[in-house]
Parts: structure tokens; C-alpha cells; sequence
């Protein structure tokens, strides 16, 4: 692993056009804190479902990294849902 390996990320969802500056007044919809082995091993880290419907865009803040070096490297970032648009609403059923 790389110094530049992100350690703690913050994402915002449909904030609009973030800068540095803006980060610290705005709320983000979660918090990661990725161990080591979560970044070497490209390990699937699950969001807070509630927070992440009605996504319009997505803003990624990588507050720390584990070497604390100046830069980041992400090799890839994989967000994977459905779109609502392509969600029949009569087929839903509820659990539980």
C-alpha cells in the first residue's frame, strides 16, 4: 500500500459544486474510515441506504490518507444501485 491510499473520505450527496473550502459547512451523508485492508484488498464498503436515495450527484472528499501524504491515488471508485427511474413501484413488496 501507498501512502496516498485515501484513509478517511467524506461523501455529499446533491450539495452541487463543492470547493476545499466548502467541506467544513456542510454536512456530508457519510463518513468512511478505511482500514488498510479494505483499500489493498479493493474490499466493498456498504453505505447508509436512506441516505443515498435520490441521488443526484455525488461529491467525494478525501479528508486523510494512511501515509498522510499531500496527494491521493484512487485506482477506482465503483458505485453500484439502481436507477429510480427503472424501479417498478408495484412490484416492491415490504419486508418484515
Amino acid at each position: 500500500m501507498t501512502d496516498e491510499a485515501p484513509s478517511d473520505i467524506k461523501v455529499f450527496v446533491n450539495a452541487g459544486a463543492l470547493g476545499f473550502s466548502d467541506v467544513e459547512s456542510q454536512v456530508p451523508a457519510q463518513v468512511f474510515e478505511l482500514e488498510a485492508s479494505d483499500v489493498e484488498e479493493g474490499n466493498a464498503i456498504a453505505t447508509k441506504f436512506v441516505r443515498f436515495q435520490n441521488v443526484q450527484n455525488i461529491s467525494i472528499f478525501v479528508e486523510r490518507n494512511h501515509g498522510d501524504a499531500d496527494t491521493s491515488i484512487l485506482n477506482r471508485i465503483q458505485l453500484i444501485g439502481a436507477p429510480i427511474l427503472g424501479t417498478n413501484m408495484s412490484e416492491l413488496k415490504k419486508v418484515g
